[in-house]
């Protein structure tokens, strides 16, 4: 006889019910786990959100026109420095 020709007692079905109930609460553990961890991540992202809008409101106090000069100083430099580097590749490849 195979065991499908025997009916199945109290005590089996209520372990199958229990097994299932088992399964049910690991999915929902699982769940659980799975929206708190998307929650800190959430909550990380806003704290980061709000630390870069602070920095732009920092940034935005300054005077633009004090880094557009900060800024162009360092490319004029940068230019000079290519030129420098034009004229001693120049030297170097008419040898």
């Amino acid at each position: 006889m195979e065991s499908s020709d025997y009916p199945m007692t109290e005590n089996e079905t209520l372990a199958g019910d229990l097994g299932d109930m088992d399964e049910e609460a690991a999915k929902e553990w699982e769940h659980t786990l799975l929206q708190d961890s998307l929650g800190k991540e959430l909550n990380e992202l806003n704290r980061r959100l709000e630390q870069k809008e602070s920095e732009m409101k920092l940034y935005g106090g300054f005077d633009t026109t004090a880094l557009k000069h900060h800024f162009g100083k360092k490319i004029l430099e940068l230019e000079e420095e290519k030129c420098a580097v034009q004229v001693v590749l120049k030297l170097y490849t008419k040898k």
